[in-house]
């Protein structure tokens, strides 16, 4: 049962994940792609996500490998209401670069909104076997591992986001306080 704690949780780590990926932009050498990622992401922050996935496509469109501008893609999908179109942008972002841990991570979003607490507990545990200094990756787990009241595991992955990005944990750190 989806409690009004758990969907804003869920909702801060979608904003957080956006944010965090954002990024990745600058590091693109493709700079029309990267132009037009960075406005997909901004446009996700407003709520604007049929712009943001307009943008996120014309991304991929210039730049078919763009791992990143997947995984931007399906979660501005999923909140835009596609049931589909999510894992299957999260799928191929995996595809195109299977060390790509946000690939893991946004696959794993898409799983706890569905109620598919296994299979998220899998994800981000995936994406923390690819990338160990992955803090998004650990407060994700951190979230499921909350809600599944392992709150020993819940702790000591908020501890090592925690040292991994400071400024990041402390935000979540009231969500588990609260939760």
């Amino acid at each position: 049962m989806r409690t009004p704690m758990k969907l804003s949780m869920r909702r801060g780590l979608l904003l957080a994940v956006f944010l965090m990926m954002a990024a990745a932009a600058f590091c693109d050498k493709a700079g029309k792609a990267s132009q037009y990622f960075t406005r997909g992401n901004v446009k996700a922050v407003q709520h604007n996500f049929k712009g943001a996935i307009q943008d996120f496509t014309k991304a991929i469109e210039l730049k078919p490998d763009y791992a990143a501008a997947y995984v931007h893609r399906g979660l501005a999908r999923q909140s835009n209401g596609d049931m589909n179109g999510p894992l299957e942008d999260m799928d191929k972002a995996i595809q195109i670069d299977p060390d790509f841990a946000e690939g893991y991570v946004g696959r794993g979003y898409l799983k706890a909104v569905e109620n598919d607490s296994r299979g998220a507990l899998e994800e981000f545990t995936k994406a923390i076997q690819v990338d160990a200094r992955f803090a998004m990756a650990y407060i994700g787990r951190g979230h499921i591992r909350l809600e599944e009241g392992d709150f020993d595991g819940a702790i000591e992955d908020n501890d090592r986001a925690a040292v991994l990005q400071p400024n990041l944990a402390v935000q979540f750190g009231t969500d588990f306080a609260l939760a």
